[in-house]
């Protein structure tokens, strides 16, 4: 992942100006206007660099060998918040 980091800004860019800033703009009466044609070009451009991004599959590659396993294409979640039960909660009367 770290080595496609300009790859992934860019495609964070691509999102950005198709989804929230163009359609600010827009004029959305006219659908041959500048900025909705821009708004469409973008969105391709997403896509398809976010579809390569994902299909690359080199940000797995947690240890960092350069060979994907299998394990580490897994997605592993943890339990990081404490819980308590209602059997710890004191009532004062």
């Amino acid at each position: 992942m770290f080595e496609r980091q300009a790859d992934w800004t860019e495609c964070c860019v691509y999102h950005t100006l198709s989804s929230y800033l163009y359609p600010k703009i827009a004029d959305f009466s006219n659908p041959e206007s500048a900025e909705v044609e821009k708004m469409k070009y973008f969105d391709t451009r997403f896509q398809d660099l976010f579809n390569e991004l994902l299909s690359m599959g080199d940000f797995y590659d947690l240890d960092g060998d350069g060979t994907v396993e299998s394990s580490e294409k897994l997605t592993k979640f943890a339990l990081t918040r404490r819980t308590r039960g209602r059997k710890s909660i004191v009532r004062v009367k």
